[in-house]
């Protein structure tokens, strides 16, 4: 499963006044709802004795979060105090953030998983504090697998291929917009979860090792590769390649879509429609052989 996870940051410099009158800043998980269009910055205002704190909604697509708090970042924007970021942007960020560890406890610091902190660790200075993790799931249709003679959901990704095939194959004649696969397939950091998953899970490295080699042109991940092109003409058609979460998730809640790839997040929205939730079953990500336990 591919690891993703957004990180609580503080700004450096003068803009941390606001920010260290805060005596919990854990409870400013209660800003999160959920999705990508909710996360938010937290911005301290100053115009009465006790900080108030307001949240501004960052734009839907992750590219644009980033353009947008790096464009704040270099205005030297005054009101932004607090940011919710993600595992990867530590590094580009950190010139604008402040040493976490002067600001929360060790406790507070602390992250579940090995090695997230070192994520959060620029030049020997931790940016940023765990906030909470995200993992892709296969989203699928228990009943469609209940009506093709399946018996379980798939496990590697050859299986999912036929399942999805076959019920594609069944459900075009009366839903002309059916598709058995859907995932991230645009060209956004979506897209990249999806292919690293695909890749380490056909066993093929992480496209950069942590010696930094370049690695990505081998055999396994080729395979990964050129099963992830193939799906665009098959099970997953071509208009996938515009897909963010956002459309895969309406592809499925509309009932046309077998399997679906997301994040925790999409089951309350599945939830929410009534009967898809009862029909909806969620597990591992298929392998080629090789179990991701995280990226």
């Amino acid at each position: 499963m591919a690891m993703h996870r957004l990180w609580l940051a503080l700004l450096s410099g003068g803009y941390l006044a606001g920010a260290l009158k805060l005596s919990n800043l854990s409870s400013c998980t209660t800003c999160y709802g959920g999705g990508n269009s909710d996360r938010v910055t937290i911005n301290i205002m100053d115009d009465s004795a006790d900080p108030i704190l307001t949240t501004t909604t960052l734009p839907h697509d992750v590219n644009d979060q980033f353009l947008y708090l790096t464009q704040h970042f270099q205005a030297k924007d005054p009101q932004m105090a607090v940011v919710f970021i993600d595992v990867i942007w530590p590094g580009d960020l950190a010139e604008h953030l402040s040493d976490m560890s002067t600001l929360l406890t060790e406790a507070q610091l602390e992250a579940p998983v090995d090695n997230e902190r070192q994520f959060a660790t620029v030049n020997g200075v931790q940016v940023a504090a765990p906030w909470f993790i995200d993992s892709g799931f296969l989203y699928y249709r228990k009943d469609l697998l209940a009506k093709y003679n399946f018996d379980h959901p798939p496990t590697t990704w050859a299986e999912l291929e036929h399942m999805a095939q076959t019920i594609q194959d069944g459900e075009r004649p009366s839903n002309n917009a059916f598709v058995g696969y859907v995932w991230q397939g645009r060209a956004y950091e979506g897209l990249t979860c999806d292919v690293l998953e695909l890749v380490t899970s056909h066993g093929g490295g992480n496209v950069v090792e942590s010696d930094k080699r370049v690695t990505v042109n081998n055999p396994a991940a080729l395979k990964a590769l050129r099963r992830m092109v193939h799906w665009t003409d098959t099970i997953s058609g071509p208009a996938v390649t515009g897909y963010t979460e956002t459309e895969t998730l309406n592809m499925y809640l509309g009932m046309n879509a077998a399997f679906m790839r997301n994040w925790p997040y999409a089951i309350s929205n599945i939830r929410a429609t009534g009967a898809l939730g009862s029909l909806t079953g969620i597990t591992l990500l298929p392998n080629d052989g090789h179990v991701v336990e995280r990226l």
